[in-house]
């Protein structure tokens, strides 16, 4: 703040005043906001639920996938038979 204004009363306490309200405009104001976010919020802002299920269950099935694979490829490499 670079100026500073006091502001003082002009009355004695003989007037019988209970309350005094004093406004003051000023040209500068501040906007400040507060949202509270879900976890269904903050996938919809990065780029939607349906693209984060969608995502989530391909690293799913990646996972899946590769697992077989690599145990087909190990059935073949030390010729492994079932019982």
């Amino acid at each position: 703040m670079q100026t500073k204004e006091s502001y003082t009363d002009d009355f004695a306490l003989s007037d019988k005043i209970y309350a005094t309200v004093y406004l003051r405009l000023d040209k500068r104001y501040d906007i400040q906001m507060r949202e509270v976010y879900s976890i269904s919020g903050l996938l919809g802002d990065f780029g939607g639920l349906s693209g984060a299920l969608t995502t989530s269950s391909q690293m799913l099935v990646w996972f899946i996938v590769h697992k077989f694979l690599y145990a087909k490829i190990a059935t073949k490499i030390y010729r492994t038979e079932k019982k």
